[in-house]
């Protein structure tokens, strides 16, 4: 019993159909990434320029914390979480990145 060739061949139409599928999965993601993540960030914008009654105040809510001393705060706790994050991050890394190496892991590239 022998196939022919005509038999294992994909058919045109179901590739399109798939292209189609796949095109419009990647668009919906594109839109639910844009929903989830533009959307938020432009309402907080939003609501950076006005006052607690809702009126616009413009850049003066930036100029306000840029000269209180909650900035500097804000400014010395963000380089110390990046500065322990980095302590703690790269020698873990660098032990992982050595016993995978150097161990008879299976498939370590994965």
């Amino acid at each position: 019993m022998s196939a022919s060739v005509a038999e294992f061949t994909p058919r045109p139409t179901s590739l399109a159909s798939e292209r189609l599928v796949a095109r419009g999965g990647l668009i919906l993601l594109a839109l639910a990434l844009f929903a989830f993540l533009t959307l938020p960030l432009a309402s907080l914008l939003a609501r950076s320029v006005e006052d607690r009654g809702g009126r616009f105040v413009g850049l003066a809510n930036f100029g306000a914390y840029f000269a209180s001393p909650a900035f500097a705060n804000s400014v010395q706790n963000t380089l110390l979480f990046a500065f322990l994050t980095t302590v703690i991050t790269v020698p873990l890394a660098f032990l992982f990145a050595y016993a995978i190496q150097r161990s008879r892991i299976p498939f370590p590239q994965y």
